[in-house]
This record gives structure tokens, C-alpha cells and sequence, in this order.
């Protein structure tokens, strides 16, 4: 039978004829004294070492089951949720550029994301366009338009025929 010494909450004893408890390690716990084992934290939570309970993860972070610590969303994920496992891909139409990204970002207008998973948006090329945010992919200027050889433009210009000048004689 095992001695019940380990009092303190976050240690435990799996030993027979020991005296003294052994803390849990990082990413476990033990919620009861006299435990001989220790639990490990789920997905989505932490411990730092002898610990009681494990804690939350905040919004653009996350933990795998039996974590030490909470980890930043890479570049071009996300997560809006607080004890969460996984970070998803930033959707189409939007950005994530920075890591620990809590909500994407809209592309503004004049550019566009058309892969999940952007940590930037792309401006729109040459003679495309888009008009609002959150796009996925740029339109084309219509007949008769362009945007003047620059790239991210929201609004097509239209061409401007230049007539022949007649000679006065």
C-alpha cells in the first residue's frame, strides 16, 4: 500500500516506503492529495509544474494536450477561441499577419487573399480592381477602362481616345 504523504496539491507519490512527494511535471496536475499519479492537462490548457488545475490558453494561442506552456497562432492562423488544441488557417479574402492573431483581418479594398492561410493580401494587378474589402479575387475592368498601369486600385479609369488633330491650312 502507498503512503498518502503527499499532502500538497500538484505533487504525488507512486512509490511504496517513500516518504516525501515528487511534484508534477510541466503540462500535468494532481487535484487530490495523496494522488499516485499525475493527470494530463487537455488540449487547449497548461501547467507550469505542480500544479493543482491547469489554465486556459487565451485567444490567439493554443496548447497541445500535456503542454508546459501556451504557443502564438503562426502568421496566417488564427484562433478567437479561449482553450483550444489547434489554430485554423486565416479564411480566403483575409489576412493574418502576425502571430498570436486573435481575428483575421479584411483585405482592404484594392486588394485580395485568394488561398487560406494569408499572412498578408495581394494587391490587385494591373487593369483588376476591388471596389470593398474581404475579397477573394479582383475583377476586371470593364471595356473601355483600365487602371492606368498601377496594381491595388479600387475603380477603373476610363481610356481616353485621342483624336487626330487636323492641320489648319
Amino acid at each position: 500500500m502507498l503512503p498518502s504523504c503527499c499532502s500538497p496539491l500538484g505533487t504525488f507519490n507512486d512509490k511504496t516506503a517513500q516518504d516525501s512527494c515528487d511534484p508534477c511535471p510541466p503540462g500535468q496536475y494532481a487535484n487530490a492529495q495523496g494522488s499516485t499519479a499525475c493527470k494530463t492537462c487537455p488540449a487547449g490548457t497548461f501547467s507550469a509544474g505542480q500544479a493543482s488545475t491547469c489554465k486556459s490558453c487565451e485567444a490567439g494561442y493554443f496548447a497541445v494536450a500535456g503542454s508546459g506552456g501556451c504557443s502564438p497562432c503562426k502568421p496566417g492562423t488564427y484562433t478567437n477561441k479561449v482553450r483550444t488544441g489547434t489554430c485554423a488557417l486565416c479564411p480566403k479574402g483575409t489576412q493574418c499577419p502576425t502571430p498570436a492573431t486573435k481575428t483575421p483581418r479584411a483585405c482592404p479594398a484594392g486588394t485580395f487573399a485568394s488561398k487560406e492561410g494569408s499572412t498578408v493580401c495581394t494587391p490587385c494587378p494591373v487593369n483588376f480592381i476591388s471596389t470593398t474589402t474581404g475579397r477573394a479575387q479582383c475583377t476586371a475592368c470593364p471595356s473601355g477602362s483600365n487602371t492606368r498601369g498601377l496594381t491595388g486600385q479600387t475603380r477603373c479609369q476610363a481610356v481616353r481616345v485621342s483624336g487626330l488633330r487636323r492641320s489648319v491650312l
